[in-house]
């Protein structure tokens, strides 16, 4: 966890937003927001080189917007 950006940032928002470590709301055993037995589940399957140019595109267009 150590070497992921991403999780060490979220774990430092977590404490300084509460006050609290993720370990302990996870100590709490909090039931999850969704009940994942009643939730529906839906799942697209776009073609392969139309998802891939979508992609790019997405990326090409945040570059020309300054995303570095």
């Amino acid at each position: 966890m150590v070497g992921d950006r991403a999780r060490v940032t979220r774990a430092l928002e977590v404490v300084l937003a509460t006050g609290r470590s993720l370990a302990d709301w996870h100590r709490e055993g909090m039931p999850p927001s969704i009940d994942a037995a009643r939730a529906i589940k839906i799942f697209l399957a776009v073609e392969r080189a139309e998802l891939y140019r979508r992609i790019n595109e997405r990326f090409d267009t945040m570059l020309s917007s300054g995303c570095a």
